[in-house]
């Protein structure tokens, strides 16, 4: 029962903030508005990913202790599906950053080797300039 009334006022939860981004997105402008596109793609992929990674392994989880043990076909299967949902963070953070286009470019941005050296150059070119 709580299962379904969470299910049910999730997707009623997302269905009004769909309907809600739709009547706003008139008044937007088209890069905004791709914006909030690429962001509801991504928290969609996200909750995907979350239900995919802890939904799952924990619906087999119980499948396992209740028969699967039994029969020890499988006796690994049960630690299997709880490293998969102590994972979920990780595999959620990197779709995130593969997803969002904001984040990528701010990650490649921080992590990108020929961009700091350009900017260390530039920055030591203007000192050296600015002391003569």
């Amino acid at each position: 029962m709580t299962a379904a009334l969470g299910s049910f006022s999730a997707g009623l939860a997302f269905h009004l903030t769909l309907r809600m981004l739709k009547a706003v997105r008139s008044s937007l402008s088209p890069s905004t508005a791709a914006l909030q596109r690429n962001f509801i793609i991504s928290l969609v992929v996200m909750a995907i990913i979350h239900g995919i990674c802890i939904l799952l392994p924990l619906l087999g989880l119980l499948w396992a202790i209740s028969i699967l043990i039994t029969l020890s076909q499988f006796p690994y299967f049960p630690y299997l599906l709880v490293l998969v949902i102590q994972e979920h963070g990780a595999l959620s953070t990197i779709t995130m950053f593969l997803t969002n286009d904001l984040l990528r470019r701010t990650l490649f941005r921080m992590f990108s080797f020929r961009n700091r050296v350009g900017d260390s150059l530039i920055q030591s070119e203007n000192n050296r300039s600015t002391v003569a």
